[in-house]
């Protein structure tokens, strides 16, 4: 079960944590390792389809641990951002990050409870332009926070919240989107599901 497929992607469930710790420590070779390791992050999503379909083959347990990993790594990354980001009294940092959480978790939640009911609930292209988008953010977000620790003086701290608000913004909006369609296009699935456990 632990083909190479399925340790690309667990390597993201064993490295979140480890970005959380990085980036907490105010340095710039921390803040270059939390760049690589998002960078990794990115690689490994797209590596391990690839290799499951077309030299590992695809297993049950890759299925169901991928959109797990995809789900931590990128959330850890986010919920990282608002330990520098939040201030006291604004609150939009914890809001755009919730957003992404509660999206994650009831789609989650919607395929666990359809495959209990033997419905086996389609990837939507709004998903893969989610992953694209936050994908994207979230490497702009880490490559002008690198930056700063090596010019700082051009960089400061506003600046800094600008460019996480032009990136989260965008962010939020189109997982927020995801999510809407996802519930939307099952939700006649999830209906006929309810009916027949009822």
């Amino acid at each position: 079960m632990l083909n190479p497929a399925n340790m690309l992607t667990l390597s993201r469930l064993v490295l979140a944590p480890v970005f959380i710790v990085l980036f907490l420590v105010n340095a710039a070779w921390a803040a270059v390792a939390t760049l690589s390791l998002a960078l990794l992050f990115e690689i490994t999503d797209m590596l391990d389809g690839y290799v499951a379909r077309n030299i590992s083959g695809v297993t049950s347990l890759g299925k169901l641990i991928d959109p797990l990993a995809d789900s931590v790594a990128r959330f850890s990354i986010f919920l990282a951002f608002t330990t520098e980001m939040s201030v006291r009294g604004d609150f939009w940092p914890v809001i755009l990050v919730a957003v992404i959480f509660y999206r994650d978790a009831i789609v989650a939640y919607m395929r666990t409870f359809a495959a209990s009911g033997g419905v086996v609930m389609a990837a939507r292209t709004s998903g893969k332009i989610k992953a694209v988008v936050q994908g994207t953010g979230i490497i702009l977000f880490l490559s002008f926070r690198t930056a700063y620790f090596f010019i700082p003086d051009t960089i400061d701290m506003q600046t800094r919240r600008t460019l996480f608000y032009c990136v989260m913004i965008p962010v939020a909006a189109v997982t927020l989107l995801s999510g809407l369609d996802y519930v939307l296009s099952n939700k006649t699935a999830i209906k006929a599901i309810t009916k027949k456990k009822i």
